[in-house]
């Protein structure tokens, strides 16, 4: 059944779809009345929808029943990835949706050059994920927060934070999570792919921040996402 994302809620359990959502339904799908739909909107509250009448340009559905996604991602992860060049990152955000994460926060440091702008705009980030969310069938969307820097993330305080590294002799990820309690949201850091500078890293030792290794291969911004994503979901399942 294909998933349609709602930015409206139904009303007397009827809803009227437009915009590009309803142009897929209508061109792309070539869905008819009396299909019936899913339809989720960014708070993961999802509905089961019927097809009652058609335009150029709206959908009108019946709301048949509906329900809210319980996230089952083992824990409460926020990955902190600093920004990298747009296309990779659309390949961060998709495989963030995939896998299941709740939070990302975009993150500049010494070795971002463009800054916030590394990555693109913001409006292509929210088509990126709402494709992916259609794709994976996820019914919720991963909850970007505001780009921050270095040295605001390492500034929370109710949080445990962990930064990649790839200096020799940094103990592994498994070994990490093992000292791990879960009284507090895991806050996990990436950094960009020049790697962090010195005084970052010196600025994170000097504030006990636990650094680990993902091994010995250098892996791009965009594999290590996808390795830590994986990582934490199978050691806390």
């Amino acid at each position: 059944m294909s998933h349609f994302f709602i930015e409206k809620q139904p009303a007397d359990g009827l809803l009227t779809i437009d915009g590009s959502e309803a142009n897929h339904i209508i061109n792309a799908r070539r869905a008819q009345i009396g299909e019936e739909i899913k339809l989720f909107d960014k708070n993961a509250k999802c509905y089961n929808a019927l097809i009652v009448s058609l335009s150029k340009r709206k959908v009108n559905v019946e709301i048949v029943s509906e329900y809210v996604y319980e996230n089952t991602f083992p824990v409460q992860l926020n990955l902190v990835q600093a920004l990298v060049k747009s296309k990779k990152w659309d390949l961060i955000l998709q495989t963030s949706m995939e896998l299941g994460l709740q939070t990302l926060t975009p993150m500049t440091c010494d070795y971002v050059a463009a800054g916030i702008n590394t990555a693109g705009r913001k409006e292509r980030w929210s088509k990126v994920l709402l494709a992916a969310a259609k794709q994976s069938e996820r019914p919720y969307l991963l909850n970007v927060q505001e780009t921050q820097t270095f040295t605001n993330v390492l500034e929370q305080k109710n949080s445990q934070i962990l930064i990649a590294h790839t200096a020799p002799n940094i103990p592994s990820m498994h070994s990490v999570l093992k000292e791990l309690a879960l009284d507090k949201p895991l806050v996990v850091v990436i950094g960009p792919e020049g790697g962090f500078s010195e005084k970052e890293v010196e600025k994170a030792r000097q504030q006990n921040i636990k650094f680990f290794s993902l091994g010995k291969q250098i892996l791009r911004a965009e594999t290590a996402t996808a390795a830590i994503i994986a990582n934490v979901h199978f050691y806390f399942s």
